[in-house]
């Protein structure tokens, strides 16, 4: 595990010249899509915050029924606005992610099979493979978005419903939220491995044949697999949730919550690269475990560099 661990983290240092390209457009990428975003909605939510806060001053009874109307028709105006941003945003965003995150799978591939593509070559993989990898990473994220919702919704409800029950009712609502949280894990470890095969695979396509490889090649290294997973699950968990309970409770890094969000996609894009050198390694991995002689072979010049390194 830790040998996996090493490897995926030695991936981006062996070859500089693809690497650092893709890491900068990838953190240009997110900035530019985070400032787009901020800008695009800041003016929208102050409006409603402020017609919102006119509507609440102003009083419901023995008001001018007219000025009330204006200020709910701007809400609902403004309310369109925010929702026609963020669809624009997301689709942009998932578009721009799922080719720079078919790009590090190319690129982390390539690296961990000690070739040293160019940029030339990388965009050849990517032009003849895009599709793939564009159509799976829609129904993982649907997938993944359904499970976080649903647990979200559990916690929410059994909380709600024993405010004025019985606590009884929220234990249970929380054993079923990590029971969904225990089966996400296992759910990110397939879908994350079809990902991999759907942009390095050529032979699968259609998602749910994807999937069905997928869960066929992690069989015998699941404990593995799951462990990534878990440690991947609890660190997006645990950023996100100390990058929130610090927005509100602790004094930022800088003044300017502009700032602030921009460094914090960028440290989340740097993480997800790492993460998919990961699943890269483990991915190849698997693959020597079901025989493939081309793994073989890297696993046993692996296992010589290591022997070496014991020895120094």
């Amino acid at each position: 595990m830790i040998k996996l661990l090493h490897e995926a983290l030695m991936i981006p240092t062996k070859n500089l010249n693809l690497i650092l390209p893709l890491t900068i457009f990838s953190l240009l990428s997110s900035s530019l899509l985070f400032l787009f975003n901020y800008l695009s909605i800041t003016p929208i939510l102050f409006s409603i915050s402020i017609n919102l806060h006119v509507f609440r001053s102003t009083g419901i009874i023995n008001t001018d029924t007219t000025k009330h109307a204006i200020l709910i028709s701007s809400i609902k105006h403004s309310i369109k606005q925010l929702f026609l941003f963020e669809s624009i945003f997301l689709l942009i965003s998932f578009i721009i992610f799922s080719f720079i995150h078919t790009s590090i799978l190319h690129s982390s591939s390539l690296t961990y099979l000690a070739k040293q593509p160019t940029l030339q070559d990388l965009l050849t993989k990517i032009k003849k493979s895009w599709k793939r990898p564009l159509t799976t990473q829609l129904i993982v994220s649907m997938l993944n978005l359904s499970f976080m919702f649903s647990v979200v919704f559990i916690l929410g409800l059994c909380f709600l419903i024993s405010i004025n029950g019985s606590f009884i009712i929220l234990v249970f609502g929380v054993a079923i939220a990590f029971l969904l949280l225990y089966l996400y894990i296992h759910l990110s470890l397939t879908c994350s491995m079809a990902v991999v095969i759907s942009a390095l695979e050529e032979g699968y396509r259609g998602t749910s044949v994807v999937i069905s490889r997928a869960a066929e090649l992690i069989k015998e290294r699941k404990k593995e697999g799951l462990v990534i997973s878990m440690v991947n699950a609890l660190a997006t968990f645990g950023y996100y949730g100390t990058y929130t309970y610090s927005t509100l409770y602790v004094p930022q890094i800088t003044y300017s919550p502009l700032a602030n969000g921009l460094i914090f996609v960028n440290v989340s894009t740097v993480l997800s690269m790492m993460v998919l050198c990961g699943y890269i390694v483990f991915y190849y991995e698997c693959k020597r475990s079901h025989g493939d002689e081309e793994m073989a072979m890297k696993g046993q010049q692996l296992g010589d560099i290591f022997l070496e390194i014991s020895h120094l």
